[in-house]
């Protein structure tokens, strides 16, 4: 029983470690309402 749930453990860990490894590129546009004294412009 030990072993099996062991088995599993590992299992799983090893699972989220190649989920991980997949990676996405999202592009987005958006725009930032900012005060005058937070401004770039000096």
């Amino acid at each position: 029983m030990r072993k099996i749930i062991f088995f599993l453990i590992v299992s799983l860990c090893l699972a989220t470690q190649l989920y991980a490894s997949q990676s996405t590129i999202k592009i987005a546009e958006g725009t930032a309402c900012m005060g005058d004294d937070k401004s770039r412009r000096f």
